[in-house]
């Protein structure tokens, strides 16, 4: 499992206090038991950056070798050796886990949404609709077909 957030750091001494956003990832191996795995001591950092940074190279960039031995553990897996022993290691990503800013982030969709013309990425809703009538009876999902459409016009247009 890989976890992603944003974190900021802010130094209080000094004349200038800035803020400085973080990208954090972590990952947890799913094969040992559950009443380990939630424990603290079992998360990894995969990795922190600077989360402008992220943004303008993308997250793919960061995640480079980690994502490059996922794909090598999913198609066949990797040799290790351990005292001694040759050991073959299977394995691949099960999922991501973020927050709603996160994975808005990681999704490259809009962050804030505070202030959006439709703040929820999995429903056709309008903020309005959702402030009056929060029910799925009312409210229809996106479609990927209309995603990937209205993608192909933003990506052909003359910009």
């Amino acid at each position: 499992m890989l976890y992603t957030d944003d974190i900021e750091v802010v130094n209080a001494l000094g004349s200038q206090v800035k803020k400085h956003k973080l990208t954090m990832f972590y990952y947890t191996l799913c094969n040992i038991p559950p009443e380990y795995r939630s424990k603290l001591s079992v998360d990894q950092l995969l990795a922190i950056a600077k989360t402008k940074n992220v943004r303008k190279s993308g997250v793919h960039v960061l995640l480079r070798d980690f994502l490059q031995c996922v794909t090598q553990m999913s198609n066949g897996g990797i040799k290790i050796h351990v005292n001694g022993a040759d050991h073959l290691v299977v394995g691949s990503l099960l999922l991501v886990v973020a927050d709603t800013l996160a994975a808005y982030s990681r999704g490259r969709f809009k962050e804030g949404v505070g202030f959006s013309f439709k703040s929820c990425r999995t429903c056709n809703a309008f903020c309005s609709t959702t402030k009056c009538h929060f029910s799925a009876d009312y409210i229809r999902q996106r479609r990927l077909s209309k995603h990937v459409a209205q993608s192909d016009v933003l990506t052909s247009g003359p910009f």
